[in-house]
């Protein structure tokens, strides 16, 4: 009788503990309910995570994170939810809402890497065909605004098929009809005929190319520069003038030509006076011969003068040499005779 007795004591003392417990359980999960926060359930959930509220404690504690959640409206606080509740009650709604903020935010940022960003999460999203759309827009334009051959080319590769193909092409190819005028030279033009050879600038093109060609022709004034041109543009709008200047050149070629050799003559002859003024040029061509007066009208073949090498308008007065080409005396570039290789000669200076 007396163990029966002690048993019921502590049965006794046993529930008044746990109506103690539950009360004060109780107690406090009003209390938390009341505050309605996280900080306040996790206290509870902390002090009481036994307690039979304890569930309903952590249910409300889910409910009011998905709510701020959605409040916040952020990538990172959607990602916080699902780090915490990834099988949570509320997965598919914040999976649904972090999708359509990531889509917001690329439309509202309106950049390549925002559309790439969203497309690379959600391959097969609900937002895939806009977000397509807005991207190629972006590009092209991005392509018009930078209008540069590798803006559009940049385009054109990723959206062969592409909606704005059509005026990407035609903007493409004005571009490059831009920059050959503003090139000007035969190369640019030539690119342009290249990839556009029946493009709508190629008369205009050929017109400029023409000009372009003639005018170097003239700045150049030779008989090959004009030979160029008439070889090219044989019935060309500047035929008749290129005609008359390439007479006119060749005239005067065969008129130094014919002086040059004449004074050539009277190098190695016995006008000694002429002869020591001779200064004349060389233009390392192969087979050089150096003469060296023997006797009055008599020269004779030599070796050249050791260490002596003959250049443009140069005068050996301490070793008595010369280069050799009268006509080309006074100048310094490169002998216009016999087509820049002038037939050269030295002499030996004749001393009184």
């Amino acid at each position: 009788m007396k163990n029966k007795s002690i048993s019921n004591k502590w049965l006794f003392v046993i529930s008044l503990i746990i109506m103690i417990f539950i009360g004060c359980a109780g107690g406090a999960f009003r209390t938390a309910q009341e505050k309605n926060t996280v900080e306040a359930y996790n206290k509870f959930i902390q002090e009481y995570g036994d307690s039979k509220f304890a569930p309903q404690a952590k249910k409300m504690r889910e409910d009011l994170k998905f709510s701020n959640a959605k409040k916040e409206n952020t990538i990172s606080g959607y990602d916080r939810y699902l780090k915490e509740y990834p099988k949570g009650t509320f997965v598919s709604e914040v999976n649904k809402l972090r999708e359509l903020n990531m889509f917001e935010n690329a439309k509202k940022e309106n950049t390549i890497s925002g559309y790439d960003r969203y497309l690379k999460e959600y391959p097969k999203g609900a937002f895939v065909s806009e977000v397509n759309k807005l991207r190629e827009l972006n590009m092209f334009e991005n392509a018009k605004k930078e209008n540069t051959i590798s803006g559009y080319d940049r385009y054109l590769k990723e959206y062969p098929k592409g909606t704005f193909i059509s005026e990407v092409n035609k903007l493409r190819e004005l571009n490059m009809f831009e920059n050959a005028k503003k090139e000007n030279t035969i190369s640019g033009y030539d690119r342009y005929l290249k990839e556009y050879p029946k493009g709508a600038f190629v008369s205009e093109v050929n017109k400029l190319r023409e000009l372009n060609m003639f005018e170097n022709a003239k700045n150049i004034n030779t008989l090959e520069s004009f030979n160029k041109y008439l070889e090219e543009y044989p019935s060309g709008n500047f035929v008749s003038q290129s005609r008359k200047i390439h007479k006119a050149l060749a005239i005067e070629r065969k008129q130094k030509e014919k002086k040059y050799n004449d004074e050539s003559r009277i190098c190695n002859s016995t006008h000694k006076l002429h002869c020591d003024d001779c200064c004349k040029k060389y233009d390392s061509v192969p087979n050089v011969k150096y003469y060296q007066r023997v006797q009055d009208g008599v020269y004779e073949y030599i070796e050249s003068p050791p260490g002596i090498v003959c250049q443009y308008g140069a005068i050996y007065t301490n070793t008595g040499w010369r280069c050799s080409s009268l006509e080309e005396c006074k100048s310094t570039s490169k002998p216009a005779l016999f087509g820049g290789s002038a037939r050269n000669i030295a002499i030996r200076r004749i001393r009184k």
